[in-house]
């Protein structure tokens, strides 16, 4: 991927002549990883290809929960759906904003009805807080994203003076492309406004 990277930004002009160290060509592109996740994650609820597509790092759990809140695993970063049994049928829960939530539950149009197969849900905390309606349900099904792996091409001491190891990118091979292609992105952002992106460029280089 930081040879993809280099490779596409000497095609950017504002990038030609600019060399980028190996920290931050790392979190250029760990920063593309986590925009494209919760790009895909806000899709997903309806559509079961961006859930396969994202299957080596997704979870499938079912998680028990009291008064309508389920505790998330550690490794949870986002929901790609959540889904329950209620009135005898399965129902996929939509997901809602925390800040937009009074006004979900006001409107008639979209406050919970378990006869309509919608319920909503938002996450306060570390838990999964469900709305139905106050039918009574049992366990969820998530399928979640799981944090991916923090990519580093190694060879390099953080800012803390601790060495980093080369860790890959975990996510499907059929995706690297497009984390590069953002990654690009980001750095052309970084350079032309450097106030959106403040990326630490320290590095000490252990075998030059």
């Amino acid at each position: 991927m930081h040879i993809n990277f280099d490779q596409l930004a000497t095609g950017v002009d504002q990038l030609k002549t600019r060399s980028f160290t190996r920290a931050e060509k790392d979190e250029f592109l760990n920063m593309a990883i986590i925009d494209l996740l919760n790009e895909r994650a806000k899709i997903s609820e309806e559509n079961q290809e961006i859930v396969d597509e994202l299957s080596p790092v997704t979870v499938p759990i079912n998680l028990s929960g009291t008064n309508f809140i389920y505790g998330l695993p550690s490794d949870y970063f986002r929901a790609l759906r959540v889904s329950v049994v209620a009135c005898g049928k399965p129902i996929n829960c939509k997901f809602v904003q925390h800040d937009d939530l009074g006004n979900s539950l006001s409107n008639a149009t979209t406050a919970p009805d378990v006869q309509w197969g919608n319920i909503l849900y938002t996450r306060i905390g570390n838990n999964i807080q469900l709305y139905t309606g106050n039918v009574q349900v049992g366990n969820i099904d998530l399928i979640y994203i799981r944090y991916p792996a923090i990519v580093s091409i190694g060879g390099y001491n953080d800012i803390n003076g601790n060495p980093k190891q080369v860790v890959q990118c975990d996510l499907p091979l059929d995706l690297h492309n497009e984390v590069v292609r953002r990654a690009v992105r980001i750095a052309h952002t970084s350079v032309a406004n450097p106030q959106y992106y403040q990326v630490s460029n320290a590095e000490v280089v252990q075998n030059k």
